[in-house]
């Protein structure tokens, strides 16, 4: 899979055995790149290209960007969305199940409301099962997850759930140790997801990495490719 961003010349190959990480030192470039990505995120601009083979893929459909590792991301709208239909589809493996949970809610309903002694009440009882899921509030989670805890946890709903097959990530490498950066990629790896690591600052300690470096004077060197 390759990846271009045409104002700062940068071509290169995502390898889905190795994490890829770009440097861009010049703060003014790495800032417009970062509004190239967010905006082709909401179908907007073409500077960046992302392609396999002779296809051009969107961003917007084709990537999972994570541009603060610290943010609650994992119970966003677009994830428990997700979820919820793919729950949905593992639910239709048990329509007896479903059938004796309805009728046991329609018992309970008709004996509250003869309770209640009120004429004139009724209910509706063909509800779809995220109503179910929205009312018992099934989430992913996520209190007490340490960083990469929650980092692994997003490679797998990148993989799993939302089928996105690359992973951006801005910074990444100022908050993990060496033993967790090895963690995250031996992750994306099993999972088969592309790990593309965009830093202002080339990090010294990270191995095993291809290396794509635009300095301040705008020329590319290149590493362990």
């Amino acid at each position: 899979m390759r990846w271009i961003y045409s104002p700062c010349n940068v071509d290169l190959q995502l390898d889905e055995l190795r994490p890829v990480t770009l440097v861009i030192e010049n703060p003014q470039h790495l800032q417009k790149m970062i509004s190239a990505i967010l905006s082709q995120m909401n179908s907007e601009g073409d500077d960046v290209i992302l392609s396999e083979g002779n296809q051009l893929l969107s961003l917007e459909k084709n990537i999972f960007l994570q541009l603060n590792p610290f943010e609650d991301i994992l119970n966003n709208r677009k994830i428990i969305g997700k979820l919820y239909k793919t729950i949905s589809c593992a639910a239709m493996e048990f329509p007896q199940e479903r059938s004796e949970l309805l009728t046991a809610v329609i018992q309970y309903f008709d004996r509250i409301l003869g309770a209640v002694r009120f004429d004139g009440l009724t209910y509706d009882i063909d509800f779809k099962d995220e109503d179910l899921y929205k009312l018992f509030d099934l989430r992913i989670e996520e209190e007490g997850l340490s960083l990469i805890e929650k980092l692994l946890m997003e490679v797998r709903i990148c993989s799993d759930l939302l089928f996105l097959p690359v992973m951006v990530f801005m910074n990444l490498g100022s908050f993990l140790s060496n033993d967790e950066y090895c963690e995250l990629v031996e992750s994306c790896v099993n999972h088969k997801v592309y790990l593309l690591l965009i830093e202002g600052t080339e990090p010294l300690d990270r191995t095993g990495d291809k290396r794509y470096i635009i300095d301040k004077d705008m020329c590319l060197i290149q590493k362990n490719l």
